[in-house]
């Protein structure tokens, strides 16, 4: 069926007030009507189904896909099971796309995007968006970062994550069967933990500078595809839902979608199984209206939800979410991307300031493209000369990071206008089916889909002349610009072995390291060895490996008050999982792991966390740590925390425990286990170590977090 002949037929169903309407007009529909005069099993299959599931099959048809969907090659075998499980999955999709006529809809928007060929229409152009630079501390960004911390308690978190992930190559290790992208293990946790402690960061810092507690609800959409919602849902339940009330999550599934090859055919997986996947990202905001959760959300008191994707494990980074979070308050915002350069010819889109031409003057908003879109758009992927660095070529246009801030009332009123704003094929992917014969192939395809960021396309400010001034123009929508390495860094691909370790988790754990050797070095003025450069990191292992929970900042302002001077050796270690800790004048030779049972309060008998004093604690004062630290020869795999070691300093703090040491210098392997209620003093006593142990009922210190006048976080021990 030719795109044309939808031009009858979509607006029939669209406008047809029932299903009964809708049957008749398909009944008349030459492929229907031809398919269904020509006895078989599907046939007499579809003419026993009730009017609305017959309508399903009946669509099939309508769109030309017959001949693959129902091609059965064995006519002795009974197909019922598979057939009423494929009117169950097309239930789903009908429903979903209800909007945009459903099934029919559904292929026609495909085939629609499939043979686009040309460029947008010329009335729409794209510029060089204003931007909110907030990379530099300023007096700006601290009133910003300081609305945004205040202002916690007006947002809650959503999170895509039904992704399948099929580039991570993920699986179970004992039933080897595939598994979720939120599942990758990165830096000894799953991509999902590291989005909550993120979240807890955030809410730790809110407690120390206004002593109140605040539980942001999380909602997360899911998929069926390789069982994620099932796995999220356990991760959940195993963590004991993170210490927070479980009434404070909410999930929804977004829907698995048919795969279109690039000549416009369903693929098929088997014999009347269509291949499926997750139907984009974009489907957020129309799962999450349909399903209550924007309600849910401001039930909750909430006015402004901040979305992120779980393959960015770095966008938690210092002050980024939470400055950005205050300039969608503060201003009002009803959508927001925290962004930051781009890299030409990387696989991430860009954005950028449309303009466009209405009837009812000119519209400007912020607008994210997908890579996959640039030729379709016009736009050339090119280098910007004034932005170019010696090794790197630097995008005209910041990138998109799907890192967003939106109004849930904004929202609302855009899946209303549009509920798949800005649609695109991917057709990147490829996919194994079986042909019209039953035999394997593999194909390229993609599905229809759209991105979270698309629901600004509907935000745009309408403006009765030309606006000259576009780099100052005062939109509902705003983009922030940061230093890329504190904004995105993603675990999309596996590491391949070919010295490019862009987008893949190897990768991500060097912008991590990198960020952290910034920080110790520049801002806590710790000796640190120098990060190489990426290809010789992919051939080598890490010149040092460290990990810092991000409840000691997340703000680097306030980590450099805790942490400050000394030396990391080459090869060193420095595991801080603790958020109280007050390192000062640290020489580390080996490795230095500290961690806390409990490092932001306490849990009570119902699994639920207090944010408070009582936490652990750690002060070393001008400790020599000297071990044989992680053994290098080994099969480390240091992105993941798989790492062996020959020695370490290794201290454990239960409850509101306390570890100090000053002075001394602490040799080889070392296991410090200390109790919950105790203060643990090491001393060198005639040359040799030792503990003197003191019960305590309340923290014999801690960090008094204040702002002083220019908005700067101080903090008192």
């Amino acid at each position: 069926m030719t795109i044309s002949q939808y031009d009858t037929l979509l607006p029939s169903i669209l406008n047809a007030p029932d299903i009964t309407s809708k049957n008749k007009i398909l009944d008349q529909n030459t492929l229907v009507k031809s398919y269904l005069q020509c006895p078989s099993f599907i046939q007499n299959f579809i003419i026993n189904l009730p009017p609305n599931q017959s309508y399903l099959m009946k669509s099939i048809i309508a769109v030309g896909q017959s001949n693959r969907v129902f091609n059965v090659l064995n006519k002795e075998e009974d197909f019922t099971p598979k057939l009423m499980a494929m009117v169950e999955t097309l239930e789903k999709v009908e429903a979903f796309y209800k909007s945009i006529g459903g099934i029919i809809g559904y292929h026609h928007s495909a085939l629609t995007i499939l043979h686009e060929v040309e460029s947008e229409s010329a009335k729409t152009k794209y510029f060089k968006p204003p931007m909110f630079n907030i990379r530099k501390d300023t007096q700006k960004r601290r009133f910003w970062t300081r609305k945004g911390i205040e202002s916690i308690a007006l947002v809650g978190d959503m999170y895509p994550i039904g992704g399948a992930g099929d580039r991570l190559q993920l699986e179970d290790p004992i039933t080897k069967t595939p598994l979720p992208a939120a599942m990758l293990n990165f830096q000894g946790r799953s991509l999902l933990t590291g989005l909550i402690r993120d979240v807890q960061a955030r809410e730790f810092l809110h407690y120390k500078l206004f002593g109140k507690q605040v539980i942001t609800p999380i909602a997360m959409m899911t998929s069926h595809e390789k069982d994620n919602h099932r796995y999220i849902t356990e991760i959940c339940k195993n963590q004991n839902w993170y210490g927070r009330p479980p009434e404070s999550f909410q999930f929804f599934t977004q829907p698995l979608v048919p795969v279109v090859s690039t000549s416009g055919d369903w693929i098929m997986k088997d014999i009347l199984e269509m291949r499926l996947k997750p139907g984009g990202h974009g489907v957020i905001w129309q799962c999450a209206l349909n399903d209550g959760v924007l309600e849910w959300f401001k039930n909750c008191g909430k006015k402004k939800v901040l979305l992120r994707q779980i393959n960015n494990p770095i966008a938690g980074m210092d002050h980024g979410i939470l400055t950005n979070t205050g300039i969608c308050i503060d201003k009002d915002k009803d959508f927001g991307v925290a962004s930051c350069e781009r890299i030409v010819n990387m696989p991430e889109g860009m954005n950028v300031l449309c303009y466009e031409k209405g009837v009812d003057g000119y519209h400007y908003g912020i607008r994210n493209i997908e890579y996959t879109e640039f030729k379709k758009r016009g736009i050339e992927d090119k280098a910007d000369i004034k932005k170019s660095r010696r090794r790197a070529q630097y995008s005209k246009f910041p990138s998109n990071t799907n890192i967003l801030f939106v109004d849930i009332t904004a929202a609302e009123r855009s899946v209303n206008k549009d509920p798949i704003p800005g649609r695109i094929l991917n057709m990147k992917s490829q996919f194994k089916h079986i042909n019209a014969n039953g035999k394997p192939e593999t194909s390229y395809g993609g599905r229809l889909e759209s991105t979270m960021q698309n629901i600004a396309d509907l935000m745009h400010d309408t403006f009765s002349q030309k606006q000259l001034h576009k780099r100052n123009l005062e939109l509902n929508t705003f983009l922030s610009y940061n230093k890329r390495t504190k904004t995105i860094s993603t675990t999309k691909q596996l590491y391949n072995g070919n010295l490019n370790i862009d987008g893949t988790p190897l990768g991500a754990y060097y912008d991590l390291l990198k960020n952290h050797r910034t920080l110790l070095h520049n801002h806590c003025l710790i000796m640190t060895p120098k990060m190489p450069s990426k290809k010789s990191f992919a051939l080598k292992h890490p010149p040092f490996n460290i990990q810092l929970h991000p409840a000691i900042g997340p703000c680097w302002s306030i980590i450099e008050q805790k942490i400050c001077l000394g030396k990391l050796a080459e090869n060193c270690e420095l595991i801080l999982d603790i958020a109280e800790v007050n390192l000062e004048s640290i020489d580390i030779n080996g490795s230095l792991i500290v961690e806390a049972t409990d490092p932001l309060g306490i849990t009570d008998e119902n699994g639920i966390l207090t944010y408070g004093d009582d936490c652990g604690k750690c002060s070393l004062i001008n400790v020599k740590v000297s071990n044989e630290g992680i053994d290098w020869t080994a099969e480390n795999t240091y992105w993941k925390n798989e790492i062996q070691r020959r020695e370490s300093l290794h201290i454990t703090i239960h409850g509101n425990g306390e570890f100090y040491a000053k002075d001394i210098t602490i040799t080889g392997n070392h296991h410090i286990v200390v109790p919950d209620g105790i203060k643990m003093t090491m001393l060198t006593v005639d040359g040799e170590l030792t503990f003197v142990k003191e019960k305590i009922d309340s923290p014999s210190w801690k960090w008094h977090y204040e702002f002083d006048s220019e908005d700067r976080i101080v903090l008192k021990r």
